[in-house]
Order: structure tokens, then C-alpha cells, then sequence
């Protein structure tokens, strides 16, 4: 049934004051999956390639476009209630499924997502690194920023096979580093933090256990010790089991010499070496934003949340010299005319 009052039309439904056009359709689970209430399908007589990712520049099977950037305004709209799993506003996706993403989505766990997206194979056999495995769930590139994520509990958490993360560039930490390693001491199943040596400079160091026999000994460093080494450690030694006069006769940044000022026998000694690190002359300073204490609380406030209608989050931009947490300048734009008649 079509109504048509000469301004709104509807399709099996009364006409709506607030759509020019408003399509009902009741699906019926006996003609199967892939219905639709309103489907736009796309050809062309010969390839045309598009020109950008602008409206006036890419070829699309339904467009929607919202003339005004007013406050909650969208071009296009997905909603849904998510009764239930595997649902969500919206999804984009490869035509068989292979790679997709959704927003306002709701996945088998029950834990709902503003955005979720997955270009893996689900089946047992397509996981790991023993198959092949191509493409990204996710890919964000920013001039200022390249991505962001903030939780109320957790900040973020990734896993992988090959490795969890990988930064290129230093990495920064207001807070601290631990591994996590099996403590059955505590208990079955328990792990305890495993804490990082920190340094105001970029070192390395390694340690280990030498013996002497006779009045000094040679102990070589480790050729990926070595490797590190910017220039010659700093090298301390403790003898074991019974007082003994021992001194470094030479430390170089292949090794170091241990001398006795009398004859030993299997002398047990333990050494640690701590050096400069080989790049730590390319060091960067610190930047001057970070080094402020109130980075922290400018970059929780530019982390804000947009379902928080009471509280403006905080802009972060960069003028080319320095980060900033003001308005950036304003960029004056001309809309374009409404389409002709």
C-alpha cells in the first residue's frame, strides 16, 4: 500500500510527518536472510573509478546527506535495539563477510562496542600463525593524533601471536612497567610483577658468574652485550664464599680483567657491567609537554566522553611547533548550493 499526500510518501505504513519518505516492511522468516526494507544497487555500463572520497567524488549504491553540520546532525542513520547478539546500527562490509565492521555493535559476549571491526577467519582451522592471515581489524591515521582509547577500568588490551604491541618512536609512561610471572608461592595460579631497572639515562647492563684460578682471569662480555655497549661499562664485583682481594686490572667493552693480589683456587666471584646504551647519543629530550605535570590531567581531559552532554572535552591540536589544549583556529568553509530542481 502507497500513500502519497503530496508532500510524504509511505509504503505499508501511515504517512510520517517527520520522513519524505517512509518504507514498512514486515519480514518473513520463511523467505530467508538478505531482506531489506529499502535496497540500492549500484551498476555502471563501463568501470568508472571515482575521483576522492568526498560526495561529488565517489560512486555509492544509497547516499544520505545532512546539508547542515548542526549539533547531532548525520548523513546517514543506523539504529537498533540489540535484543539480542551479533547485531548492531550499522555495518559495512566485504560482499561475503570476509572483512566488516559495525557500529553500535553488539557481539556473542553480550559486551555491546561503539565501533568493533574483524577482517580474521573465525573457524578453528584459520587462527594462528600457521595459516595464512592477511589484513587489519582496524586502521587509524591521524595528522595530530593516530588513535586514542580510554576506559573506565581498562585502557586498552591487545594480544597476538607474533607479538602484542609494537611502537615505532620512543615510548612514554606516566605510570610504571611490570611483567607478570608465576609466583606458586602465593598460591596456584598466582603471578607477582616483575619491575623494570629505570635510569635517567639510556643504559644496559648484564651480569653473570666467573671463577679464578692463579692471579687474574679474562671474563668476556656477551657478543649481543657488546653489540649494546656505547662505550666501556662500569663494572662491580663480589667475591663468594670467603674475603678475597680482588681489583679490575682493565675494563673494556669486550671484557674485563680480574686480578688477586695473591694466587687463587676456583675462586667463585659474581660481576655486574652497566653501560651507556649504543644509541643512547641519539637520545631525545624529553618534550616539553610531557615533562609538565599537568600533561596528565590536559590529555584525560581531551580523552572525553561524547555521551557525557554535561562536559565539553578538552581540544589538543598541534600549531606546528608545540602541542596546544585551546581552540584551534577556526577554518571557514563554503556549503555548497542544494542540488537543482
Amino acid at each position: 500500500m502507497i500513500q502519497d499526500n503530496g508532500t510524504s510518501v509511505a509504503i505499508n505504513y501511515p504517512l510520517q510527518a517527520t520522513s519524505q519518505l517512509f518504507v514498512y516492511r514486515q519480514q518473513q522468516t520463511a523467505t530467508g536472510d538478505g531482506q531489506s526494507s529499502i535496497y540500492g544497487y549500484r551498476d555502471r555500463n563501463s568501470q568508472n573509478t571515482g575521483a576522492s572520497y568526498g560526495q561529488n567524488g565517489s560512486n555509492t549504491g544509497v547516499t544520505g546527506m545532512s546539508f547542515w553540520g548542526d549539533d547531532y546532525s548525520f548523513g546517514v542513520g543506523g539504529w537498533n535495539y540489540n535484543d539480542f547478539s551479533r547485531t548492531g546500527g550499522v555495518i559495512g562490509a566485504e560482499i561475503n563477510g570476509q572483512y566488516w565492521g559495525s557500529l553500535g555493535y553488539k557481539a556473542a559476549s553480550t559486551v555491546t562496542y561503539g565501533v568493533y571491526g574483524s577482517n580474521a577467519m573465525g573457524s578453528g582451522t584459520g587462527r594462528g600463525l600457521t595459516a595464512e592471515q592477511q589484513g587489519a581489524g582496524g586502521g587509524f591515521v591521524g595528522g595530530m593524533i593516530g588513535s586514542w582509547s580510554r576506559g573506565e577500568v581498562m585502557g586498552a588490551v591487545s594480544s597476538g601471536e607474533m607479538f602484542a604491541s609494537y611502537n615505532l618512536g620512543p615510548v612514554y609512561n606516566s605510570g610504571y612497567s611490570a611483567d607478570l610471572l608465576p609466583a606458586p608461592s602465593r598460591g596456584a595460579g598466582e603471578r607477582a610483577p616483575a619491575y623494570a631497572v629505570t635510569s635517567p639515562e639510556l643504559k644496559v647492563y648484564d651480569s653473570g658468574l666467573g671463577e679464578l684460578t692463579g692471579e687474574s682471569v679474562f671474563v668476556p662480555f656477551s657478543a649481543t652485550f657488546v653489540d649494546m655497549l656505547g662505550d666501556k661499562p662500569v663494572v662491580t664485583l663480589t667475591p663468594i664464599g670467603a674475603p678475597a682481594q680482588l681489583y679490575l686490572k682493565s675494563v673494556s667493552v669486550d671484557g674485563f680483567t680480574v686480578v688477586a693480589t695473591s694466587p687463587q683456587s676456583g675462586l667463585s666471584f659474581n660481576w655486574i657491567a652497566v653501560g651507556n646504551r649504543v644509541d643512547a647519543a641519539a637520545t631525545r629530550s624529553l618534550p616539553k609537554e610531557v615533562s609538565q605535570a599537568s600533561f596528565d590531567t590536559q590529555l584525560r581531559n581531551f580523552m572525553g566522553n561524547e555521551g557525557d552532554t554535561r562536559n565539553v572535552s578538552t581540544p589538543m591540536w598541534w600549531d606546528g611547533q608545540q602541542l596546544r589544549f585551546d581552540a584551534p583556529p577556526s577554518k571557514p568553509r563554503v556549503e555548497t548550493t542544494l542540488p537543482q530542481q
